[in-house]
């Protein structure tokens, strides 16, 4: 019975892991406003506080590279955590630019 327990309490809690998409992981997640002075809004990511991996993949899947926390989880009541993608490259991080080098 203990194991029976054991095995599924594992099983619920990887149920709720999330990996980190391709490109995502160069999401940088900042907390200082000057971070991203003169980038560009995308939109608005959300997560659980403790993991950033949700909140990168949200905004790589909106074209973001930077996501500035404005609600760290720990202060709320569910862990929630909330935060604004920033596109400060330019560059849509899903499509990047292809270079054309002319011989």
């Amino acid at each position: 019975m203990k194991k029976t327990f054991l095995a599924l309490a594992a099983a619920l809690a990887l149920t709720g892991c999330t990996s980190v998409a391709p490109g995502a992981a160069s999401v940088r997640v900042a907390n200082d406003p000057k971070d991203v002075a003169g980038c560009r809004v995308v939109g608005t990511v959300h997560g659980v506080w403790g993991s950033d991996t949700r909140m990168k993949n949200d905004a790589f899947s909106q074209g973001a590279d930077t996501i500035f926390v404005t609600n760290a989880g720990w202060l709320t009541r569910h862990g929630k955590t909330d935060g604004v993608a920033y596109n400060c490259s330019g560059v849509d991080q899903r499509m990047p630019a292809t270079v054309i080098v002319k011989p």
